[in-house]
């Protein structure tokens, strides 16, 4: 089960859970008040991941930016290409079952 959480912390974990920090997601941002884009190679995205009777439970955050445009911006969600989710999901389930084998 894969889940969306904003308040995240890296390295604030709970007994038995595992986190797995991807910084390298491409990702493409849009202000939503002066409708700037702009694509980046940097996209940090924190998993959490903890099993339990062979079941896993997956927790991600995937970091927001601020336009550098604006005087007062906000923070905006990435957006990924199909590709970036598949890859980012192949290198959790490759974690996850490293940690079991």
């Amino acid at each position: 089960m894969l889940q969306k959480d904003d308040t995240l912390q890296v390295h604030a974990l709970k007994p038995g859970w595992k986190e797995c920090v991807q910084c390298h997601a491409l990702g493409r941002f849009r202000c939503s008040q002066c409708f700037h884009e702009r694509s980046l190679a940097k996209v940090h995205i924190l998993f959490r991941m903890h099993q339990c009777q062979g079941c896993s439970t997956v927790w991600m955050r995937a970091f927001r930016q601020a336009c550098r445009q604006c005087p007062d911006p906000s923070l905006e969600e990435p957006e990924f290409s199909l590709e970036t989710v598949e890859r980012l999901l192949r290198n959790v389930v490759l974690k996850i079952l490293k940690s079991i084998c």
